[in-house]
């Protein structure tokens, strides 16, 4: 199935063979049987059951898996022999530890292979269901034409511990996040550290994106917060703006807005500061070959996909209702559940990232209510600037909202608020 949208939104392509999963413990034929009784999904899925780390590597070998559950002190043979053959030969082939031993148990494994997520046995049904909700994030495609910081902002907001791959053109690149959180980067034929490769791959347009398993995402200590990353990587792109030939410069009045966005719109909480880490990333040749050809892809949410083909006419709402308000410059439909825009149009200011910002606004607001004990729903919220108004207009029983940037001196507040609540009623819920 392929789903596709305008700037901004989901392009994603599907592989239609039946995703596979292997369970290896000496009690994988019971885990499996209680996945087909407490799972659903599990009908679409290919299970394979056994004990031995031979028998995976031997059988799988030009067949690997998309996810391999694992009980250790269950199996035969080591876990780090497996991990290491997954490394060379199964670049797509996500892991997790059935275990309630704690994490600081496979300390030295996980240093050497990254981070796995561990699934704390239990009631058949829930751990059936932890198992269904690694396997339902693994799609295998790949993302085009989706902003890359919101994309990792929806890896930070679900704790993903990742590889993020990133080309474009004859160019490409890594980077590791360990529970959501940014670790290191790497721009492949660039001596660059960290953060600076990280701000590079920000920097790039018309992208594609892929998830891998990380290798080298376990670390002590993170990286700079993804948001300063991002600001980083706006205000590189904004000098490289004023410094194009003419032709390819950006008005004045265009310019003003994005500088205006960026400079206040983040001001409504600074982020934390951390240590910056300075960690090379070695590839031989046989790994570098294999990033090349990856094209795993693990999606936050199938929800997102469903409100983006549920929207058909949202394009029609922001053009011809919204943009007609006295004074709109820009308009967008934002999912404030993991900040991506489904919909934009207009010009002067990142809208993508204007959707991640207002989320946050959004979000702070909802738990302003909760300890003041308020109850209802929020109907609008309003964010004051300068020269500008960026209105927002919750959708009632929804995690949608319709964001219209104003410009102040052309606004009626009043007549705005009016006619985007109307506007919002005519969209397909």
């Amino acid at each position: 199935m392929n789903v596709v949208a305008k700037r901004g939104a989901l392009i994603l392509t599907r592989v239609g063979t039946k995703k596979f999963l292997v369970l290896l413990s000496r009690q994988a034929a019971q885990l499996e049987k209680d996945l087909r009784r407490f799972s659903r999904e599990s009908a679409k899925w290919r299970i394979e059951t056994t004990h031995s780390v031979a028998a995976v590597i031997g059988t799988y070998e030009s067949f690997p898996p998309d996810l391999i559950v694992l009980e250790p002190g269950m199996i035969e043979g080591e876990l780090e022999t497996l991990l290491d053959y997954a490394k060379r030969h199964w670049p797509r082939t996500f892991f997790s530890l059935l275990t309630d031993k704690p994490e600081d148990t496979f300390h030295a494994a996980f240093e050497r292979f990254g981070s796995l997520p561990i699934i704390v046995p239990g009631g058949a049904a829930e751990v059936s269901r932890e198992i269904e909700k690694e396997m339902v994030g693994l799609v295998n495609g790949t993302l085009q034409g989706l902003m890359l910081s919101s994309f990792l902002q929806m890896m930070e907001w679900e704790s993903k511990s990742v590889s993020v791959h990133v080309s474009t053109a004859e160019k490409w690149g890594r980077l590791h996040l360990y529970q959501g959180k940014f670790v290191s980067a790497y721009v492949h034929g660039k001596a660059l550290s960290d953060e600076e490769a990280a701000v590079e791959i920000l920097t790039w347009d018309n992208i594609s994106i892929s998830v891998e398993r990380s290798y080298h995402n376990h670390r002590d200590v993170v990286g700079l917060p993804l948001s300063s990353l991002i600001m980083d990587a706006m205000v590189r792109k904004d000098e490289a703006a004023l410094n194009a030939p003419p032709e390819e410069q950006l008005s004045d009045d265009e310019l003003k807005m994005m500088n205006i966005f960026s400079e206040d719109a983040f001001e409504l909480g600074a982020p934390e500061e951390s240590g910056a880490l300075t960690v090379d990333e070695q590839i031989d040749d046989d790994e570098m070959e294999l990033y090349i050809i990856q094209n795993s892809v693990s999606v936050p949410s199938k929800e997102i996909e469903k409100k983006l083909l549920s929207k058909p006419n949202s394009h029609d709402i922001l053009v011809g209702d919204i943009l007609s308000i006295d004074g709109a410059v820009a308009a967008a439909l934002v999912d404030y559940s993991s900040g991506m825009t489904l919909d934009m149009v207009g010009t002067g200011l990142d809208l993508d990232l204007a959707g991640a910002g207002m989320t946050e606004v959004v979000r702070a607001q909802k738990r302003a209510m909760e300890l003041l004990g308020v109850r209802g729903q929020i109907e609008d919220l309003m964010v004051t600037l300068e020269q500008q108004y960026h209105l927002m207009y919750i959708l009632p029983g929804t995690t949608l909202f319709l964001l219209v940037v104003l410009r102040k001196e052309q606004a009626n507040l009043a007549m705005a608020r009016y006619r985007l609540k109307a506007a919002a009623g005519g969209l397909h819920v």
